[in-house]
Formats: C-alpha cells, structure tokens, sequence
C-alpha cells in the first residue's frame, strides 16, 4: 500500500475572507492545493447605522468614524481564531502557515489564543485574493509545500 504524501496546511487571509488549503506534492512534483474551510467577514456595512450630528446632544458623536477599519480587522482576526481552532481541531491539523497582510499579521500576533499560536508560522505576504491554481504556482507556497519552509 503506497504511502501518501504529507499534507501541508496554509491559510491565506485578507481584511474580508480567510481560505484553509490542504497542499500536497504530486507524483510528477507540483503543488496540488486542495480548499477545505472558507470564512467571510460577519461585517456589515451600514449606512443607517452611521453617527448622526443630530443625536449626539451636544457630545461629539464621531469618536468611532476614524477606528472603522482597526475594529474591522479587530473583530475579524477574533472570527479567524475561532474558525481556525475549530478546524484544526476537526481535521487534526498539527500546524500550519499563515499567509496575511501586515495590519492583518500584527492583530494575528497580538491576540491569538497561545494554542493556536503555537501551531501557526506567520508570513506577512498578501496572496489572499489569488486563485488556488495562482497559489499552487506561487514561489512562497512552492517553497513551503516542497521544502517544508517558506522562500524569502
């Protein structure tokens, strides 16, 4: 009985979407990248929710406009963290890379739970909107699949 080939487990993140991927290396060598799990933001935009001049009664009404977009990767990063460790607990995933943006990676850093933290290698690099055969064929997850580490 022929041994399969390990599995590599990525996760690629933006502000709005999250993918889990299982990687594996084929027999002729490529990256085959399999999705398992996808999450979408719960944000809402709500135009009828905004602070309205009216309503404040002489207090400033606008203290949270300029901290939107924190509270949006704020609230985000603590979605993926509950996904995640429901997922890795579920498919036995022992660890796995993270693929993110910068504002993304830092919230990452600063508030995952110390377990998921333990099974996650962080990489600031913005390939999230990419299609999975794109990401098959990207130099960091050619690396990672055939390597077991990152290029860069």
């Amino acid at each position: 009985m022929a041994k399969s080939a390990p599995s590599t487990w990525i996760v690629v993140a933006d502000r709005q979407h999250a993918r889990l991927l299982e990687a594996t290396k084929t027999a002729h060598g490529r990256c085959h990248l399999e999705l398992h799990s996808e999450l979408k933001s719960s944000w809402e935009e709500k135009e009828h929710a905004r602070p309205s001049p009216l309503g404040a009664k002489g207090e400033h009404s606008y203290a949270s406009v300029g901290h939107e977009a924190e509270e949006r990767v704020h609230r985000f990063v603590g979605e993926i963290e509950e996904w995640l460790g429901g997922q890795s607990r579920e498919r036995r995933i022992g660890s796995m890379s993270v693929y993110c943006p910068a504002p993304l990676l830092g919230e990452i850093r600063r508030r995952w739970n110390k377990e998921l933290q333990a099974k996650t290698e962080t990489h600031e690099l913005n390939i999230a909107h990419l299609p999975i055969a794109e990401l098959a064929g990207h130099q960091a997850i050619r690396a990672l699949v055939e390597n077991g580490s990152p290029a860069g």
